[in-house]
């Protein structure tokens, strides 16, 4: 495995992680290209953090990139990541789409700012709440 997949699935495993278990959940079972064995193990609060798992979903075609999604909920986080010192580098973790190269491993020392400016949009949005309609 390239040591860029290893930041990548790292990443995003944390936001994952620290997400609420049913946006995650519900985000992962709407998209059918999801390997099923990881979308067991990496779209919920109890993610497997073993490096085994991390680079078996690597495999799996667009698995990490829409796990990645499901995370981002598809909204470019990219101004809040800005004002909470996120460098250029890192900003595509902020994008909430999908991330295809990362040329920096610094890049999860940022995992805490990308998360907050995630969880801001969801409490800012009620987006758990538009998940129950």
């Amino acid at each position: 495995m390239m040591w860029y997949q290893a930041c990548i699935v790292s990443l995003t495993l944390l936001l994952i992680a620290s997400l609420e278990v049913t946006l995650a959940m519900s985000c992962c079972n709407r998209k059918k290209d999801i390997n099923h064995w990881c979308k067991m193990k990496l779209c919920n609060i109890q993610c497997n953090f073993r490096t085994d798992t991390y680079s078996l979903c690597t495999i799996f075609g667009n698995t990490m990139m829409d796990i990645w999604q499901c995370a981002g909920a598809g909204h470019n986080h990219r101004k809040c990541c800005t004002k909470n010192g996120v460098p250029p580098n890192c900003q595509t973790y902020c994008n909430g789409k999908s991330i295809k190269n990362i040329g920096d491993l610094s890049c999860i020392y940022y995992a805490d700012p990308i998360l907050a400016c995630f969880k801001k949009y969801y409490e800012s949005n009620s987006f758990l709440a538009k998940l129950g309609n």
